[in-house]
């Protein structure tokens, strides 16, 4: 027993791919506990994010910010989308680009909240929007369809409703407008989103209670902080 508990927290992804470090991670905590030792929640939740290693180190340490721990399931969820973030890097495409430089300011970024799914990550015009954020250290930028970059300055979570978290949040400056990643938000939370032609829903994924609605705007998906968008919260 000793010498699993041991393993479990040895160790390392390395070379693995995060989906298979987790594999191995769940077995030998599944062993654990059918020898009667289950593994603490807290000390699997630390023994995984240390096992992840520098590379994210963005990630653990936001992480380790968090009130409500997710679940193994959804931490691993979230961990794989962070590392598709790292190996691919921030990108919006061009549709989208055209749509943002169409509709938006360069210097007064609006309070709401874009729903799409050509982007790579959650991102924010301003830190300010982050309620907990560290410098982003990579060398990542946000590459525009049209051939736009821009830096980013940190990385961090965020709330679009008291339930609703958006986490790896990356703050971008001179980003006019503030961006929901779509796969990110179903992948770190029980939620589906449905558009129709002129609308979009949030709904609970369990229930299909709807949480929150928005609209289409200049060909974009627009969900509005502060006015009647979200309509419950998730339980």
């Amino acid at each position: 027993m000793q010498n699993l508990r041991d393993s479990l927290r040895l160790l390392r992804k390395g070379s693995l791919s995060v989906t298979e470090f987790g594999r191995q991670f769940k077995s030998i905590c599944d062993q654990l506990a059918a020898m009667g030792h289950p593994v603490d929640d807290n000390d699997m939740y630390h023994y995984f994010l240390c096992g992840l290693g520098s590379s994210f180190e963005t990630f653990s340490t936001a992480h380790r910010t968090v009130k409500d721990k997710p679940n193994f399931r959804d931490l691993l969820s979230q961990a794989e989308g962070h590392d598709l973030f790292l190996n691919h890097g921030p990108a919006i495409d061009a549709n989208l680009a055209q749509a943002f430089h169409s509709k938006c300011s360069t210097t007064t970024p609006a309070p709401d909240w874009y729903v799409d799914s050509g982007a790579s990550a959650h991102m924010t015009s301003s830190a300010s929007n982050l309620t907990s954020s560290i410098p982003y250290t990579g060398n990542d930028q946000v590459a525009f369809g049209n051939g736009n970059i821009l830096n980013i300055s940190r990385i961090g979570n965020t709330s679009i409703a008291k339930n609703i978290n958006l986490s790896d949040v990356l703050a971008v400056p001179n980003l006019t407008k503030n961006l929901v990643f779509i796969s990110k938000l179903t992948a770190d939370s029980p939620v589906d989103v449905l558009f129709s032609d002129h609308t979009f829903t949030i709904q609970k994924r369990r229930n299909k209670e709807v949480l929150a609605k928005g609209r289409v705007e200049d060909g974009l998906y627009v969900l509005e902080q502060g006015h009647q968008a979200l309509v419950s919260q998730l339980i």
